[in-house]
């Protein structure tokens, strides 16, 4: 129907309404469907037309908790009602809906238990009556589920679990709730915890303890069927029992009073045999006792102790059932019986004897030299089986020839009165003295050497030098002695040679002490050869001296001065360092406390000495010849500048020339080194010269200006720069290892020269730069495109003013426009994904290296068989291979999300690859926004646009480079169409235009 606005202006033109049918509530379905009659049931309600819904009643009773989830979903809560099914209606304003149905189940009522009690162990079969059991999901025992059978409405069974005694509800659980409980007993019954001790002997009679429960009116206590020989119950929990005679490991049982029951703990009790000893190890050992026995056997377990004639052990320990440990007690010496005592039986005895210690009643003799080897007889009793001999604690080598006879022979000890002390079966006897006397002893001889001539004095030290009659070397008696104390004598050696023996005769008992080969008689040195024999006058030369005698040698001397560094090498060889000395020749004696060598001669060499080089400087590049001038050239063996050698010629003693090497510009020493030493320097003076290092660029047009950077060195005070022989149209000294210049008209390739200044003389890159005739493309920015092509790209390079064609791939440009004689603006043609050469051509334009000869294939720019990327200049200047664009065929793999609304605003990922040259994102032909995140990923934000699936496109026109995005209606889902809410909303907002427009003209009133 039409629609009009009536105001003061008049009537406004009808706009269409459409009144629609609001349907009535449906339900179409309820969860769940049951409950219990109590109510509390939270209900789910589906259906349609619940919008406006104000209830839902159950049989006409209201449910709780309502609330309208949405136009289809209702919640509410059931109200309490008896049991079957009821109809469930929702009420609308439209019209309340069709019924539903939900039964109401009646609760479990429990009204019996049979039986009503039990053992506590469980197992009871138990039959429960009452009403309401159909569809039970639970019947549980204090609290714990038990497995049941729903017989009827009216019977359920089940099986009782083990339970602690108590009386205990029992509860039933259904769709209709839960029951009321009915106790159930759990009654107690006979159990045995423990039997203390569990072990006894086979004789029985032991008394034992029962611990357990329901010990109350027990008639029998059994061990293995056999009834205990008595019983006491002490309490419910305790019983003592005899036991009666049995073998073996049996079971203990209780049998309880009433509903009890017989308690049994299996292999409660354990029939222990008596001890029997078999054998002791050892069987034998000394009266003191102490010796450890292992006793074996059986039948071990509970022994308490093993006696030797009635005597304890101790340190009694059984080891097992077969094994006891004991220590012997004291005892006198005889055999003994030896007992096992045990509650379950002593052993038999086993034989055990004790052996008498042995006794040393004399040694003979009882005293000898500290050095040993002095036989002794030891006498006394008790030493059969003896099994060590010790003196002073030392362990030695004896024979037992009887029980009363061993003998020994003396280790060397210290003198001093020791122990001696014998060990046998019996025992460790009481120890006797034995001393051990000094004798005379030489320790050391120092000095050890000494000339053959003798007269020197050494001092001896030993021990027994007390009373010492004569001191001899080699036997030669010793020109004179001095006991200085008991330790030490003093010496004067006589003549003599080589080495020989030292000899003390001491006194008394002390006897003659010997030092073998104690002294050594050393000859006088003798110096048979210098190397070298020669050396400068400022010394330091290291000299080797050959020839014999030269141990003890204390100095070299040269002409009287001693040499440094010195040291003696060997008997045959010293090593010293010569001392500064004027020029000539000088003795060398070596000098040695047994005979200073003869003399032997050498000569002091002068040193070099430069007054002059002619010339003084030369450039760096080196070749300069020089001649040294000085004295003492004779010989020269190294000529060096800056420290490093150079080939020279020895013109005569006083004159030397070399050539100078290349090195930098700095002033260097010059150093002449001979026989007689290093001279000292003189100044050498290396100057700068001019060089040319890089031409940056190397290529320019045929017509000249282009600009170059020059780098090299000694560019400062430079007075031109050519190309080719011309100068530059103009140069700018920049630094002095840089210069610009513009370069002149020339042709081919030529060399590129600087004339420095002063003395850097000139300096020249061979082939430095080359004249191109026509058009050269150098740089492309970007260098990179869809396959499309469309892209304006930026052309730098020369000659470009008279260019006639811009190429890609030998393709022709759209279009291009020449900005400068140096930059075009060039739009790509299409091409399909490949790397491919722009060219710039015009009049008299050259083909850049190996275009002429490329081909196409494989989407790729080909020259032979190689990629161009990789084609190297082969010459030294060539026209450079023409800049490279790559065209890239964007790939597109999925769009995240795939969907959206009309609205748009949402940000959309484009995933593939090939992006990095994106130009280009539309969506259904429309260019938008777009950020290039990666080569693998663009994201923009979706434009509005109408409901329906459209194209997004990346740079393309082909399958690879689109994808499809819907767009969907926000109220789609919900049935609604947007022709009566667009005309409502006008509607709204014509009548609120009019109600303000009123309102400012005093037509309607405020409220």
């Amino acid at each position: 129907m039409p629609v009009v606005v009536t105001g003061p202006g008049g009537t406004s033109a009808a706009l269409p309404f459409e009144f629609t049918d609001v349907p009535d509530a449906v339900i179409t379905g309820l969860a769940p469907t049951t409950g219990p009659e109590a109510g509390g049931t939270t209900v789910i309600v589906t259906g349609t037309g619940f919008t406006d819904a104000t209830a839902v009643t159950f049989d006409g009773l209201f449910g709780t908790g309502f609330t309208v989830d949405s136009d289809t979903q209702i919640t509410v809560v059931t109200p309490a009602h008896a049991p079957g099914p009821a109809d469930v209606v929702v009420l609308a304003p439209n019209g309340n809906s069709n019924p539903g149905v939900f039964t109401f189940f009646a609760t479990p009522v429990l009204t019996g238990i049979d039986p009503s009690s039990g053992p506590q162990t469980g197992g009871t079969a138990v039959t429960l009556t009452g009403t309401g059991f159909t569809g039970a999901t639970d019947v549980t025992i204090d609290g714990i589920s038990v497995p049941f059978v729903v017989v009827s409405d009216t019977s359920i069974t089940l099986t009782t679990l083990a339970h602690l005694p108590a009386t205990v509800d029992v509860l039933v659980a259904g769709p209709g709730g839960i029951s009321g409980p009915l106790g159930f007993t759990f009654t107690p019954v006979t159990q045995i915890d423990s039997v203390d001790p569990p072990t006894g002997p086979e004789a029985g009679g032991t008394t034992v303890t029962l611990t357990g429960q329901c010990f109350t009116g027990a008639t029998a206590v059994l061990f293995g069927g056999v009834a205990a020989t008595s019983f006491v119950v002490v309490s419910d929990t305790v019983i003592t029992a005899v036991v009666p005679a049995g073998t073996g490991v049996v079971d203990v049982t209780v049998v309880g009073a009433g509903t009890c029951g017989t308690g049994i703990v299996p292999d409660g009790y354990e029939y222990l045999p008596p001890a029997v000893a078999l054998s002791l190890a050892p069987d034998s050992g000394p009266e003191a006792g102490g010796t450890t026995v292992v006793v074996t056997g059986t039948g071990f377990t509970g022994a308490t102790a093993v006696t030797f004639d009635g005597l304890f052990g101790t340190g009694f320990t059984v080891d097992s059932d077969t094994q006891i440990t004991v220590v012997t007690p004291a005892h006198a010496p005889g055999v003994t019986d030896t007992v096992v005592l045990s509650p379950n039986g002593n052993s038999a005895p086993l034989d055990y004897t004790f052996v008498a210690l042995p006794v040393i009643s004399s040694l003979d003799p009882n005293n000898g030299p500290q050095t040993g080897g002095t036989a002794v007889t030891i006498t006394g009793v008790g030493f059969t089986g003896t099994t060590l001999v010790t003196i002073d604690g030392v362990s030695v080598p004896f024979v037992e020839v009887s029980d009363t006879v061993v003998t020994f022979v003396t280790p060397a000890h210290s003198p001093a009165t020791v122990p001696v002390v014998v060990t046998a079966p019996g025992g460790v006897s009481d120890p006797l003295g034995f001393t051990f006397t000094p004798v005379t002893q030489i320790d050391t001889v120092d000095p050890p050497t000494g000339p053959e001539a003798g007269t020197n004095t050494v001092t001896i030290t030993g021990s027994c030098f007390t009373g010492a009659t004569a001191v001899l070397f080699g036997g030669v008696a010793a020109t004179s002695f001095v006991v200085v104390s008991d330790t030490v004598i003093t010496a004067v050696v006589p003549a003599g040679t080589g080495v020989v023996d030292v000899t003390v005769v001491g006194a008394g008992t002390c006897g003659t002490g010997i030092i073998p080969d104690g002294y050594e008689y050393l000859p006088p040195a003798v110096a048979l050869s210098l190397a070298p024999d020669s050396g400068p006058e400022a010394g330091g030369t290291t000299v080797v001296v050959t020839g014999t005698g030269f141990t003890g040698a204390t100095a070299v001397t040269f002409d009287g001065l001693a040499g440094t560094g010195f040291t003696v090498d060997s008997a045959t060889q010293i090593t010293v360092i010569t001392p500064g000395h004027a020029p000539g020749l000088v003795d060398v004696i070596v000098e040695s406390p047994n005979g200073d060598s003869g003399p032997l001669d050498f000569t002091y060499v002068p040193s070099a000495v430069t007054t002059s080089l002619d010339p003084t400087s030369g450039p760096e590049t080196g070749g300069t010849p020089v001649t040294i001038s000085g004295t003492g050239f004779t010989g020269t063996t190294d000529v060096t500048i800056d420290g490093v050698s150079v080939p020279f010629v020895f013109v005569d003693d006083t004159t030397i020339t070399f050539t100078t090497p290349a090195h930098v510009p700095a002033t260097v020493p010059v150093v002449v080194t001979g026989p007689g030493g290093a001279s000292v320097p003189l100044p050498f003076e290396f100057t700068a010269v001019t060089t040319v290092d890089t031409v940056d660029p190397p290529i320019g047009p045929e017509t000249g200006g282009t600009t170059v950077t020059i780098t090299g060195s000694c560019f400062t005070g430079a007075t031109d720069v050519l190309f080719g022989g011309v100068s530059a149209t103009s140069f700018t000294v920049v630094s002095d290892t840089q210069i610009t210049a513009v370069a002149p008209a020339g042709v081919g390739i030529v060399d590129v020269t600087v004339v420095g200044g002063g003395t850097c003389g000139t300096g020249e890159l061979p082939d430095g730069f080359e004249f191109v005739p026509g058009a050269l493309a150098l740089s492309l920015s970007p260098d990179r495109g869809g396959d499309e092509g469309g892209d304006m790209i930026t052309i730098t390079g020369f000659g470009f003013t008279t260019a006639t064609s811009v190429t890609f791939g030998g393709v022709e440009a759209t279009s291009f426009t020449v900005v400068s004689d140096t930059e075009i603006q060039a739009m790509n043609p299409a091409f399909d994904s490949a790397e491919v050469p722009v060219m710039v051509t015009g009049p008299g334009s050259v083909t850049p290296l190996g275009v002429a000869t490329a081909s196409f294939g494989g989407g790729g720019l080909m020259l032979g068989s190689a990629s161009m990327a990789l084609v190297p200049s082969i010459l030294p200047m060539a026209i450079p291979a023409a800049p490279m664009f790559t065209y890239e065929d964007p790939i597109i793999s999925s769009i995240s999300p795939s969907s959206g609304p009309t609205s748009g605003g949402g940000l959309v990922s484009i995933f593939g690859v090939g992006f990095d040259s994106t130009t280009l994102v539309s969506v259904d032909g429309v260019a938008v926004d777009y950020t290039q995140v990666s080569d693998t990923l663009i994201t923009y934000t979706a434009p509005e646009h109408a409901a329906g699936t459209v194209v997004v496109m990346v740079d393309g026109q082909s399958e690879p480079d689109q994808i499809g995005y819907t767009y969907e209606s926000l109220l789609a889902s919900t049935g609604f169409t947007w022709m009566p809410i667009t005309l409502f909303g006008v509607l709204a907002l014509l009548l609120g235009g009019a109600l303000v427009l009123l309102r400012k003209r005093g037509h309607l009133g405020r409220p």
